[in-house]
C-alpha cells in the first residue's frame, strides 16, 4: 500500500506513515495513489466544539449584552442606595429618617418604579434582538434581580416600620436565605458543567 500524504510505498496492514507520520487509510496497493500535491486539500472543521462555559457566559458583545450591562448598571447602584438609607434609618438614635418617613416612602418608589422600567425595557430588547442563549441568559437574570429587588423592599420597609432588633432579625434570616440559595446554584451550575464537559468528551 501506499501512503496518500506523501506516496511512499510502505506496508499493508501500517496504520502510520514511516516517512511522514501522517495517519494511512486503508488503500490497496493496486490502486494508483496521487502524490499530495495532486491531491485536493483536507477539510479541517470549522465549527467550533460546544462549551457550556461559553454558553453560560456570553460575551460583552454578544447582541443584546450590551442592555444586560446597562440595566445592571442602573439597578445595583439603587438597589444599594436603598438598603443604605434603610440602614442609616435603621441606627438612628433620634428617629429623623422615622419623622420623614412619607416622604422616604415616596423616594423608595420612584428608585423601584426606575428599576422595573429597567426590567422592562431590557426583556422587551431581549426578546426582540439576542439570540436564544442570551435571551435565555438575561431571562433568568431579570427574574433573580426581580426577586432580589422584592426582597430589598422587604428588608427596608423592616428598617423602617419595624423595632430595630426585629429588623435586625428579619435581615440576618434574608441574607442567610440568600446564601444558601447562591450556594444551592452554584453547586447545581457547577455539577451541570461537569455532567455536560463528560457528555462532550464521550462524543470525541
Amino acid at each position: 500500500m501506499f501512503c496518500t500524504f506523501c506516496g511512499h510505498e510502505v506496508e499493508d496492514g501500517s496504520e502510520f506513515c514511516y516517512f511522514c507520520g501522517e495517519e494511512l487509510a486503508p488503500v490497496s496497493s493496486s490502486e494508483p495513489v496521487p502524490y499530495a500535491w495532486e491531491q485536493s486539500p483536507r477539510e479541517e472543521p470549522t465549527t467550533p466544539q460546544w462549551n457550556p462555559l461559553r454558553v453560560a457566559l456570553p460575551k460583552r458583545e454578544t447582541p443584546g449584552m450590551k442592555w444586560y450591562w446597562f440595566y445592571t448598571a442602573v439597578r445595583l447602584p439603587l438597589s444599594m442606595l436603598s438598603l443604605l438609607v434603610g440602614l442609616i434609618a435603621l441606627l438612628d438614635e433620634y428617629n429623623v429618617y422615622r419623622l420623614a418617613l412619607p416622604q422616604l416612602w415616596k423616594w423608595y418608589l420612584v428608585l423601584y418604579a426606575v428599576q422595573f422600567a429597567a426590567f422592562a425595557v431590557l426583556l422587551v430588547n431581549m426578546v426582540r434582538r439576542a439570540p436564544g442563549v442570551v435571551r435565555t441568559f438575561c431571562i433568568c437574570s431579570i427574574g433573580v434581580a426581580v426577586v432580589g429587588s422584592l426582597l430589598n423592599a422587604a428588608v427596608v420597609w423592616a428598617m423602617l416600620g419595624f423595632w430595630p432588633l426585629q429588623g435586625r432579625e428579619l435581615l440576618e434570616w434574608l441574607i442567610s436565605l440568600l446564601i444558601e440559595l447562591t450556594t444551592l446554584y452554584y453547586l447545581k451550575k457547577r455539577a451541570g458543567f461537569f455532567a455536560a464537559r463528560e457528555e462532550q468528551e464521550e462524543e470525541l
